[in-house]
């Protein structure tokens, strides 16, 4: 399972990582009890707060997890099947609005998982 983001504009990238920083950053506070909790949530923690964190760096994110462009998170699967890996979980929900959400998988499906099903029908035959 890895957080995953499709994205194809920079307002959406943009969007997925600060959404992730935030998102981690709450984890964050929880497991190292430095926040409040209220009504069962950890306390928001401001994204200009995050800077310089190296846990949330946005670069690093994006680098090891599954973000980028359709392109880009294909060759991120394909090096995942060099080393026999052969299921992916596809996970979004890390603080992202249900629309971006949508937007996200939809490229998943309609540009990243047809490279994955052309080697399974060359396979087939």
């Amino acid at each position: 399972m890895r957080h995953t983001c499709v994205y194809d504009n920079d307002a959406d990238r943009q969007n997925a990582i600060d959404s992730l920083r935030v998102a981690l950053a709450q984890f964050g506070n929880l497991m190292t009890k430095s926040g409040e909790v209220v009504n069962g949530f950890a306390e928001r923690v401001p994204l200009e707060s995050l800077d310089g964190n190296a846990r949330v760096n946005p670069e690093m994110l994006e680098e090891n997890l599954a973000f980028g462009s359709p392109e880009t998170v294909t060759q991120k699967l394909r090096a995942y099947e060099a080393l026999g890996v052969d299921a992916f979980i596809y996970y979004a929900s890390m603080g992202l609005d249900m629309a971006q959400q949508k937007r996200s998988l939809q490229l998943f499906i309609d540009q990243v998982m047809p490279a994955f099903a052309e080697k399974e029908l060359a396979h087939a035959n």
